[in-house]
């Protein structure tokens, strides 16, 4: 049940989006994440889509690993669903004290398709790049702010390591759940309050599972002499091929398409 869930891990694969600089992945990332919330208009979300849907083609991984499971939709659902009741407009249905409105379900329908956009986009990120790639494209999109005296490698290394420990935990939270349902905790229940009583047991185990890799990760580094960035050199330097420059003119491209058309809709 926990392999469902794969955020975090890498998928391997022959792609061309594999192929790319984590430098281009990351700008991409950030770039692609401004964008969609600076741009609102319906051609702008077109554009995204399309971006989105070429670059999953080219990333050739399956839709399904990409998104997870449906408690990522469910998630997403949920959370822009508050939108309905809050935003005037024209009342379409009455639930109560609860109002729903045409300007409500419009808000809702793009809010939701920004947190899955969102989602997939950070998913494919972590799928198409291994975790030393993604350290040490952090550590090199990040270098000029080592001139401010800020610890780019360690903030790059925590981040890269709390990413790759979402999997760990979330298998870790399926082992305990099993063992307990195997000793007579019922979790299929109907009962909301019920369930909650049954799932609450899980974090006590789950926390000290987490401690215990952190602890044993700790050593780990520790035992092979790992001093953060002091004299530390990288095995495969990261250096820029034809593809990753094409990468960047397309991005630009994207940038300068959605702020014609951003100009053009006002």
């Amino acid at each position: 049940m926990g392999k469902k869930i794969v955020f975090g891990k890498f998928y391997p694969s022959n792609s061309i989006i594999h192929k790319l600089d984590p430098r281009v992945k990351l700008f991409a990332m950030l770039l692609y994440l401004v964008e969609l919330f600076a741009f609102t208009d319906l051609i702008s979300y077109i554009i995204f889509s399309a971006f989105l849907f070429a670059t999953i083609i080219l990333s050739k991984i399956p839709i399904k690993t990409i998104v997870g499971s449906k408690a990522v939709l469910f998630f997403i659902l949920f959370i822009s669903s508050f939108n309905l009741f809050w935003i005037d407009g024209h009342i379409l249905m009455e639930i109560g004290s609860l109002t729903v409105t045409d300007k409500g379900i419009i808000k809702t329908i793009f809010i939701s398709i920004r947190l899955l956009y969102v989602i997939i986009s950070s998913s494919i990120l972590m799928l198409t790049t291994t975790p030393n790639q993604l350290t040490d494209g952090m550590i090199e999109t990040l270098k000029p702010l080592k001139k401010l005296n800020i610890p780019v490698h360690e903030m790059a290394m925590i981040t890269s390591i709390m990413l790759r420990f979402i999997p760990v935990l979330l298998d870790e939270a399926y082992r305990i759940k099993d063992a307990q349902a195997s000793r007579g905790t019922n979790f299929r229940t109907k009962k909301l309050t019920q369930k909650v009583k049954n799932y609450v047991p899980l974090f006590i185990p789950l926390f000290v599972s987490a401690f215990r890799h952190a602890n044993e990760l700790a050593l780990a580094m520790e035992a092979r002499g790992y001093r953060g960035d002091i004299g530390r050199t990288q095995m495969k330097p990261l250096k820029y091929q034809s593809i990753d420059y094409f990468a960047y003119s397309s991005l630009l491209l994207i940038l300068v398409l959605l702020v014609v058309v951003g100009v053009f809709s006002y």
